[in-house]
């Protein structure tokens, strides 16, 4: 599965560092609650062009890194993750990058590795990448979205993406997760 749109723009672009943050413990268990967020406000805004709500813009300008028109921003981390659930259990593995700007230029890199215990009978892997920016008469919306997935029937599935894509970015987000399927249910692990 699929899903790719962008907005371009002429004019000042605000850059951006990115999302991604690391940490263990505490600091992860707040990582995990930040990209649950992250994912269900890139669930909720589908459309190109859509605007934020309040709390929404907020959030996602409070999680991202922002760089001047003039800079390029760039930011990567590697993760590893374990989780649980519906009888199973998985592991997330991987890498991810953001570089975003000057102007209108753009791009992503990732690649994931999931594997499954053995109650495990189907994976998928997705990268949820998402740019936000001003959209209509001053409000913070979605300019870009893509989100490429990978499915395999089994205990484990890789993936690895990228490409550079054009959009007046402001904020960008990259959350790679992977949802494990059992026959009594489903979990998810992110990144």
């Amino acid at each position: 599965m699929k899903s790719t749109k962008a907005m371009g723009a002429a004019g000042l672009a605000i850059s951006l560092a990115t999302s991604l943050i690391s940490g263990t413990g505490a600091v992860a268990a707040e990582q995990g609650a930040v990209e649950d967020r992250l994912v269900e406000i890139s669930q909720r805004y589908t459309e190109v062009g859509q605007v934020l709500s309040d709390d929404d813009a907020a959030f996602v300008k409070e999680h991202a890194s922002l760089a001047g028109p003039e800079q390029r921003g760039s930011a990567s981390r590697s993760f590893s993750r374990a989780g649980s659930g519906a009888g199973g259990s998985g592991n997330l593995t991987g890498y991810m990058k953001t570089t975003n700007g000057p102007g209108l230029s753009n791009s992503y890199n990732f690649s994931a590795n999931a594997a499954g215990s053995s109650r495990v009978n189907k994976t998928t892997v997705c990268g949820a990448v998402r740019g936000y920016g001003l959209v209509g008469s001053g409000g913070v919306g979605l300019v870009f979205s893509e989100t490429p997935c990978a499915t395999a029937g089994g205990h484990g599935q890789q993936i690895s993406r990228g490409r550079p894509y054009s959009g007046l970015v402001a904020y960008s987000t990259l959350v790679v997760y992977g949802d494990f399927y059992t026959g009594s249910g489903s979990f998810r692990i992110s990144s």
